[in-house]
């Protein structure tokens, strides 16, 4: 069991640097954002569906596509079947870090591929796509967009497509429409200004993904 005064506690405090991880976590609850980016608690318990789809992540980084196990094949055939779609000769960065500011805070941002001539990038999803879902989504798209022209001479990021092992299924929101940048940032600095304080509030959020959370041992919602 996860207690707050545990050896695990590293120095506590806002975040410097800001993560898609982050401001989704915040998004979904912000006790749990308080726990792990604040408090800095490590989580205890890893989902059997996560493991399996750190698996295929590692395992198409390393162009691999065979495993023998059925439901991470499944996964790796689909990752196969698109990567299919650019030529073999085309430049690809695997699990590239680039670094830049979004709303003039640090930003870090881990690219699954990215085709830096084509304009194109590409994160794995081990779920299934669903309307309820792409906010989230559509805030990792804009915050590395916005990372690919900071790093790439102001060229703006053409496409960048999610694509689903669940579901066998793409979604590509529309990262060059002024729409959906003002919306995204407007988003975002809302976050900051609440989450990346020294006096911000994290109150729980209940929800269905209460049951699947790392940190239920010392949220009030399971006492």
């Amino acid at each position: 069991m996860i207690t707050e005064d545990n050896s695990m506690i590293k120095k506590q405090g806002p975040p410097t640097r800001i993560s898609v991880s982050q401001i989704n976590c915040f998004s979904s609850c912000p006790l749990k954002f308080s726990f792990q980016y604040i408090k800095k608690l490590k989580p205890v318990t890893t989902s059997f569906a996560m493991g399996n789809g750190l698996k295929v992540h590692d395992l198409i980084a390393k162009n691999i596509f065979d495993h023998g196990d059925e439901d991470i094949d499944a996964s790796l055939k689909i990752a196969k079947e698109y990567l299919e779609n650019f030529s073999s000769d085309e430049e690809c960065l695997t699990e590239h870090k680039l670094t830049g500011h979004i709303c003039n805070k640090p930003t870090l941002g881990i690219y699954d591929k990215l085709f830096p001539k084509l304009a194109t990038a590409v994160d794995w999803k081990n779920g299934k796509d669903a309307p309820y879902k792409r906010w989230g989504f559509n805030i990792q798209a804009y915050i590395y967009s916005i990372l690919y022209e900071q790093n790439f001479d102001n060229k703006p990021l053409e496409k960048f497509d999610f694509v689903f092992f669940g579901s066998n299924t793409i979604y590509s929101p529309p990262v060059n429409t002024d729409k959906f940048k003002d919306k995204c940032q407007k988003y975002i600095e809302n976050v900051i200004e609440l989450a990346y304080c020294e006096d911000g509030k994290y109150p729980k959020k209940e929800s269905p993904l209460c049951n699947y959370c790392s940190y239920q041992s010392i949220c009030s919602i399971f006492d």
